[in-house]
């Protein structure tokens, strides 16, 4: 019974040991799932507060902005009501027909026929704008000839009372004046740096937009060829004897290593890279007193031209051989200015005084300038000559390699479209014509023509090219014989301006000799050769750091002559001319629609 009694007790401890056993057990496992889920619950929290948090910042920032967007629509909308102020006070401005009445200024008138001129019935005077002028903006004054700043507005010395309407001007308007005064630098010869190297259209890298470069003239040019063969095939023309009109164009092969072959080199060997062309640009010429025209008939408007002078390697000018001038190379593209008809001439002629407009190198202006460019440069503008350019001629001035100073021409082959050698304007081959018979009794045959400047140079004296010194003796067969005057220049070398016994008019000889390439570049206008060079002081490669340097015979110069330097002296300034001779195309073609036709035949006096 005991023994029972134990196992029975044994049996319940036991049970009783399982069964805490199992509660502990199971306490463990609902407690560590209970530790679970409040970790989970801790987490899930934490990402709530980490959501909340961002959701915070958003708002934050969200509220930042909604206050800076809050004073930037407060600002516009003060702006507004001041615009809207100034609106309300415009709309009770009295306008009538073209006039409005200003607080400072009183009536002024302008309409879009007439603008930028504006008249002021204040000073009973027209004024011209200076367009792109602001704070203050300029004005011309022609009354009192004068530039005026018209800010701040002056107080209004007399007018209507407070409430008062003002009174209307009487009618007719006046007429606005014709400003036909000319500026050189804008409308003639420009050499502004801020155009020169216009960091767009003076960049060959630029692509198409590059539309001053000697790339895109060349590009413009070839027609069909490709534009690098175009342009190596002429370069090479130097390297072998030229025949033209019968005559003979000697070899300068020293271009080959001066030139050609420092480009291929740098270009990879094949082939130019026109990105890389050694030509910088110097000026932009008008060259509109070259016009041709008749009471019945338009044959050329004149020229366009772009001047470039060629760079060594290094980015420096090319030097000359032997003297001081800075570059000694020089490339000239003169391109013709198409016109059918008066309009047509007025038309550029009204476009190239409009440049006068603008600031110097301004956007305005250079925006301007290329759209008058562009009407000559780009190809398919003049569908009746080679390749579709209005290309005239290349003209070359050189001392280089060679052994004198030599002026060149070329033109487009209509066959090829290639460029090939052509006499050069208006001048006899020196070497041959200078000093002889025949030049004194062709000048005297003519000196009535020449003096009144309709000379018509005979065709079969036209030079393949021209010589225009230093020379030496040597470089005539028939030195001693020869009747010119020599002109010592330093050690055995000699200046020979065109002259020889028996001519009768030293006038006549000098007309004559200054239609010539040489005679203009040489004695005859007191010129070390070149019109427009490089400046004596530049920073190139990097810039040209001041305008391209021009002969006193374009600026104003006096001249001796150089058969009689102690009686005669002449006064020069070419842009002086061209000025005038733009002015006159100006005021003469006042007339309805431009129609009007010229007073006489227009024949340029001479193309240099």
């Amino acid at each position: 019974m005991i023994k029972s009694f134990a196992l029975s007790k044994y049996f319940i401890t036991s049970f009783l040991t399982a069964s805490l056993l199992l509660v502990s057990a199971n306490g463990q496992r609902k407690a560590k799932e209970s530790g679970s889920e409040l970790a989970r619950g801790l987490e899930n929290l934490r990402k709530t507060v980490s959501s909340l948090r961002v959701e915070r910042d958003q708002l934050k920032k969200r509220n930042a902005q909604s206050t800076k967007d809050a004073a930037v629509l407060s600002q516009d909308l003060l702006t507004v009501r001041h615009e809207l102020k100034a609106a309300q006070k415009a709309s009770k401005t009295s306008f009538v027909n073209g006039w409005v009445y200003d607080p400072g200024h009183g009536w002024l008138y302008t309409d879009s026929k007439v603008y930028p001129s504006v008249f002021s019935n204040q000073t009973n005077s027209w004024h011209r704008y200076e367009a792109g002028s602001a704070k203050p903006r300029i004005f011309y004054n022609y009354k009192g000839k004068s530039w005026e700043t018209w800010d701040p507005i002056p107080q209004r010395r007399k007018g209507p009372g407070r409430g008062e309407q003002p009174s209307i001007p009487d009618l007719p308007k006046p007429a606005p004046p014709v400003d036909n005064s000319i500026d050189p630098a804008k409308e003639l010869m420009i050499t502004h740096l801020g155009i020169m190297e216009d960091p767009v259209r003076t960049n060959p890298k630029k692509g198409p937009k590059a539309v001053w470069t000697f790339k895109h003239l060349m590009t413009q040019m070839a027609g069909e060829n490709d534009p690098s063969q175009f342009a190596l095939e002429w370069l090479k023309l130097w390297e072998v004897d030229q025949p033209v009109n019968g005559k003979l164009s000697p070899a300068r092969p020293g271009i080959t290593e001066t030139v050609i072959e420092p480009w291929l080199t740098a270009s990879g060997g094949k082939s130019l890279d026109l990105n890389i062309a050694p030509f910088k640009l110097l000026a932009i010429a008008n060259r509109m007193d070259l016009r041709v025209h008749d009471a019945d008939s338009v044959t050329s408007a004149g020229e366009g031209r772009f001047v470039f002078g060629v760079l060594k390697p290094d980015g420096a000018p090319l030097p000359p051989l032997a003297g001081p001038a800075t570059g000694a190379f020089t490339v000239i593209f003169e391109y013709e200015l198409l016109a059918k008809n008066m309009k047509e001439v007025n038309d550029w002629a009204k476009s190239w005084h409009a440049l006068n407009r603008h600031a110097l190198g301004s956007a305005s202006y250079n925006k301007a300038l290329e759209k008058i460019t562009r009407r000559f440069t780009d190809k398919g503008r003049a569908r009746d000559k080679p390749n579709g350019n209005a290309i005239n001629q290349i003209r070359t001035n050189e001392f280089s390699f060679g052994p004198n100073w030599e002026l060149r021409e070329f033109v487009l082959n209509p066959d090829s479209g290639m460029l090939r050698q052509h006499t050069v304007a208006l001048t006899p081959d020196s070497l041959t014509l200078n000093g002889t018979e025949e030049l004194a009794q062709l000048i005297n045959e003519n000196e009535s023509a020449i003096l009144e400047d309709r000379f018509d140079f005979p065709p079969r004296l036209l030079a393949a090219g021209s010589t225009a010194g230093p020379f030496l003796s040597t470089d005539f067969p028939d030195f001693e014989e020869r009747t010119f005057t020599p002109i010592p220049l330093g050690g055995p070398f000699v200046d020979i301006p065109w002259s020889a016994d028996g001519i009768r008019n030293n006038e006549a000889r000098h007309r004559f000799a200054l239609n010539t390439c040489h005679g203009c570049h040489r004695s005859e206008t007191n010129t070390g050769f070149l019109q427009i060079g490089f400046p004596t002081d530049h920073d190139l490669p990097r810039s040209l750091k001041n305008e391209a340097l021009l002969a006193a015979f374009l600026t104003g110069g006096e001249a001796k002559d150089p058969l009689d330097p102690e009686q005669t002296v002449r006064v020069f300034n070419d842009l002086e001319r061209r000025s005038e001779s733009l002015n006159d195309l100006l005021e003469h073609m006042k007339g309805k629609d431009g129609q009007r036709p010229p007073r006489k035949a227009h024949r340029p006096r001479f193309v240099h």
